[in-house]
């Protein structure tokens, strides 16, 4: 099962944060793209500093391209060089300051784009909503709320975007093109599991958080009060 973590950090600090929020998996701080000469055999997703990158960039833009997953923190000033480390193969990323629940999800998300037989039991909080994998449940406040598997799939990508607008492509490519899912799909599929989602998790604003859509792009999940994300 993947657990193998190999994480780049900015400083002593951000890699003690990152660790403690992935203390689940088996983690291991690298400096430089030559601790891994045989990076598949070494790791399963690499957790990179996109600012501790800069110092050996070619290397690390030869890394990227060997076909693990790869999760990247950057800062908001950091666009130009976070657009080239995506082109260049990383698959997501996320925007400092880091929040730990946003962590874990988005790792999980990786892991189960990555790795279609990934399955790790492990629960992630956001306020009251409580998600479990792999069994695929979601409570709030102690209630179970039945949802589908993509249904599942489409809230976990929502929550671990917090605040991050998602283009309908995005989604369909995330949710819908793996596990043999037909590439066709109708035009109204991801519009459709948004309603469902925003309606059966009743993402609303008493409950501190507001599903909307972005006029000719996608959508958005936004935290609106209630709690403080970790």
């Amino acid at each position: 099962m993947p657990q193998r973590i190999a994480i780049l950090a900015s400083d002593a600090g951000q890699l003690a944060q990152l660790t403690g929020a992935l203390a689940h998996y088996r983690c291991f701080p690298i400096r430089h793209p030559a601790d891994l000469p045989h990076p598949r055999e070494a790791a399963d997703l690499l957790l990179l500093d996109l600012h501790a990158m800069q110092a050996h960039a070619d290397a690390w833009a030869a890394l990227l391209a060997a076909g693990l997953p790869v999760l990247l923190c950057a800062a908001r000033n950091e666009a130009a060089a976070l657009a080239s480390a995506l082109r260049a193969g990383a698959g997501d990323y996320l925007l400092k300051p880091l929040r730990v629940n946003e962590v874990q999800l988005r790792v999980q998300i990786l892991l189960r784009r990555a790795y279609p037989d990934y399955r790790d039991q492990q629960q992630i909080r956001f306020g009251q909503y409580v998600f479990e994998t792999p069994s695929n449940r979601i409570t709030h406040r102690g209630v179970e709320i039945e949802t589908t598997q993509k249904e599942f799939e489409l809230a976990l990508l929502l929550f671990g975007n917090l605040g991050r607008p998602l283009s309908r492509a995005y989604i369909q490519d995330t949710i819908w093109s793996h596990g043999g899912d037909d590439d066709e799909l109708p035009s109204r599929t991801v519009d459709t599991h948004i309603s469902r989602v925003r309606n059966k998790l009743q993402l609303k604003p008493e409950y501190g958080f507001r599903l909307t859509p972005v006029y000719g792009f996608g959508y958005q999940l936004e935290q609106i009060g209630g709690f403080k994300a970790n």
